[in-house]
This record gives C-alpha cells, structure tokens and sequence, in this order.
C-alpha cells in the first residue's frame, strides 16, 4: 500500500498515446488505408511501353552491297555462317513507344473514391479513439488528485487524534479525566487510522485506473502486486524470457 510508482503529469497523455493498444490499432488501420489509397491511385496512371527489335540475314545475292563472290552462293559450311551471324548482309531494326491512359474509366475513379473516404473514416475513428483515450487520462489524473488530496487529510487527522489520545492518558494518569473520555478518544483514533485505510485503498485504486487508463497496467501491475521480494524476482524472470503473453512490448534487460 505505501509503494505507489513515480507518476509524470505532465506527460501522461503522451505515455498513454504511446501504449494505449487502441490507438495503435487505429494508426494501423490509417496506414492501411493509406496503402489501398496509393494502389488503387497507381492503376489509374497512364502506362508506357517500350519495345525494340533487330533482324541480321545473310541474303549473299550478287547485288548485295556486302556479297561475297558473284555467284552469291554463301558459306561453305554451317560453322563459318554461325561465326558470321553478325556480319550481316542485310539488318532490320523497329523500335515502338506506347503511351495509353484512361479515359472515362468511372470503375477506376469509383475505387479511388472509396479508398479514399476509408481512409477519411479510418482518421475520424483514430481521432474519437483519441479524444477517449485522453478523456480516460484526464479522469484518472482527476481521481488520483481527489485521492492523494484525502490520504493527506487522512494523516492529519491520525496524527491529531493521536495527540489528543496522547494528551487524554496524561490526564488519566494525573486524575484530571475518567476512563469514558479516554476510551471515547481512543475509539476517535481508531476511527481516524480506518480512515486512512480506506483512503489509501482508494489511492492504490486511483493509480491503477490511471496505468489501465495510459495502457502500462499489463507490464506494471503484477509486479507492484507481488506479495514479496521472490514473486518480484520471480516475475522478473518470466517477463525477461517473454513467458508471459501480456507483459510489455519486449524483454527486461535488466531482470536476472
């Protein structure tokens, strides 16, 4: 009850961003649409293609600018017609540019449109996943406030009662009050320490909503709860190996 951990104010909303599974869910979800949004945008730019082609023939007609002999007869054999494939007598070459677009394609345009107020949706719900998710924070810094606010007016009033019990044996002792008036004071103090009890319950309780409230209760609160120091180490040990499914997003170098 007396080990509370060490709680940022300031930049609770920033801790609860970063670990709230919701809003990872939903910045998921963003950049998933974000993906079908540029795809479906890719299949509706134009295309260009580009192709070439070469042909080499040995012709060896008489009138070739390349003949060899008059008669036009070529090689001797295969062999020397291989070796000379590129020593052509004539060569054709055709070479081509494509460019097509769409035109009027409402199917590619409906889809682009789809796509693109699924990522609007996908946005708005990350944006109320957000305005919850800070509400929660906001709460429970409230709660924990009001808390910590009663476990202080709690300690006072203990301290007080127990003076004034202090104060109430003296004068028994000397005669100056009855036994009525000392237990009467006596059941004061009691009544003032179950206060604090309450109080503090009420305190640990406050702290709890507000690490489920940030998303750190999975990889906090089994520790903080462990009845003694072998649960803890024990504990340590299980979230180091990763044994344990909800503990963190990863491995405790520190445990051992």
């Amino acid at each position: 009850m007396n080990e509370h951990p060490a709680i940022n104010i300031e930049n609770a909303l920033q801790v609860a961003e970063t670990n709230r599974m919701e809003l990872k869910s939903a910045d998921t979800a963003i950049r998933t649409a974000e993906v079908f949004l540029r795809f479906f945008k890719q299949q509706s730019r134009p295309d260009i293609s580009v192709s070439g082609s070469a042909t080499w023939d040995q012709v060896q007609t008489p009138d070739s600018s390349r003949a060899r002999g008059e008669t036009g007869i070529g090689y001797i054999n295969a062999q020397k017609s291989l070796a000379n494939t590129f020593n052509s007598d004539t060569l054709f070459e055709s070479y081509s540019f494509v460019f097509r677009r769409q035109f009027i394609n409402r199917a590619e345009h409906a889809r682009i449109y789809r796509a693109q107020a699924q990522l609007d949706q996908q946005r708005l719900t990350y944006d109320i996943t957000k305005d919850s998710v800070d509400r929660d924070v906001n709460d429970a810094l409230a709660t924990l406030a009001t808390a910590r606010a009663r476990v202080d007016a709690a300690k006072i009033r203990v301290e007080s009662n127990r003076q004034g019990y202090d104060e109430m044996l003296k004068l028994l002792d000397i005669g100056k009050n009855t036994m009525f008036e000392t237990v009467s004071k006596n059941q004061e103090r009691l009544d003032a320490e179950f206060g604090l009890n309450i109080a503090l319950v009420s305190y640990k309780a406050a702290e709890t909503q507000l690490m489920f409230a940030q998303g750190t209760l999975p990889s906090e609160y089994p520790e903080r709860i462990a009845p003694n120091e072998f649960n803890r180490y024990r504990l340590g040990l299980l979230k180091a190996n990763n044994a344990l499914q909800f503990f963190g997003d990863g491995k405790d170098k520190d445990a051992k």
